[in-house]
């Protein structure tokens, strides 16, 4: 979704296509990397997806691609601005987990990644609770973290004191709040984590971009060290909601990934 968001923003600057390279979700068997399917198409989004690697291309793609096309890798962690201004044909690479790489276009991108009504849950109740009380998400990441050895090193588990600290945090400042629960493995965090406060568990038994639509509608967010979480905050439009994040967002690594209105303990 971030490199989404910068590959639209350049097409806009630029007047030109958007093509989205499906190449890396074609391995299968990189024990280091979580093996991962094309989703985005759940998503109202402007693109053209391709396989552009491989002895399949005709001549002029693979010299186009090689000759006429310029390539940005990622320089690291940081926004660089410069990534704005280029010109020509381009071919990024990186994460581009910064929200300046298209805040001028977060209207656009918003609608963009309004989701698709055949992949909305069915039952409406739940986005009526969502909107008829001081609804919270807390989405908890666990999946691969727990699972790839690789994963978890690289990012980490948060520590239970953190979702604590949240949810004191949050009965600061939100009357009544209502914590509504996420997570890729409900049932883990029900068996190992212990709430006080007014929730609900939210089962995860459809799309993963529905859930992301389910924690975009609630009014004020906990999130995990996850991109999937930072986004079901971010598409909330709403300028007043309080998002807290955790400070330690990888195990080693700096990150800039966390907007400065957003709260981080």
């Amino acid at each position: 979704m971030f490199q989404y968001a910068l590959g639209r923003h350049l097409s806009i600057k630029n007047n030109a296509s958007l093509i989205l390279d499906l190449t890396e979700l074609l391995k299968r068997d990189d024990i280091n990397h979580t093996p991962r399917d094309f989703e985005l198409d759940v998503f109202d989004i402007k693109y053209a997806a391709k396989i552009l690697h491989g002895d399949h291309r005709s001549f002029k793609e693979r010299f186009a691609f090689k000759y006429l096309t310029r390539k940005v890798n990622e320089g690291g962690n940081t926004f660089d601005p410069c990534v704005l201004g280029l010109k020509r044909t381009l071919y990024l690479t990186g994460y581009w987990q910064n929200e300046k790489y298209f805040k001028d276009i977060a209207k656009i991108v918003r609608q963009d990644f309004n989701i698709k009504t055949d992949v909305l849950p069915a039952d409406n109740a739940i986005r009526k609770k969502l909107s008829s009380v001081n609804s919270v998400s807390v989405h908890f990441r666990l999946g691969d973290y727990l699972s790839n050895p690789n994963a978890k090193n690289f990012h980490g588990i948060l520590d239970p004191n953190y979702y604590k600290r949240a949810i004191a945090k949050i009965n600061e400042l939100v009357a009544d709040a209502h914590f509504f629960i996420f997570s890729d493995d409900i049932d883990w965090v029900k068996e190992n984590f212990m709430f006080e406060q007014e929730h609900t568990f939210v089962s995860h038994e459809r799309q993963a971009a529905a859930d992301m639509h389910l924690m975009s509608v609630c009014k004020h967010h906990i999130i995990a060290n996850s991109s999937f979480s930072w986004w079901g905050a971010w598409l909330n439009p709403n300028p007043d909601k309080i998002v807290v994040a955790p400070k330690k967002w990888f195990t080693q690594h700096q990150t800039e990934i966390i907007p400065d209105r957003w709260m981080q303990i």
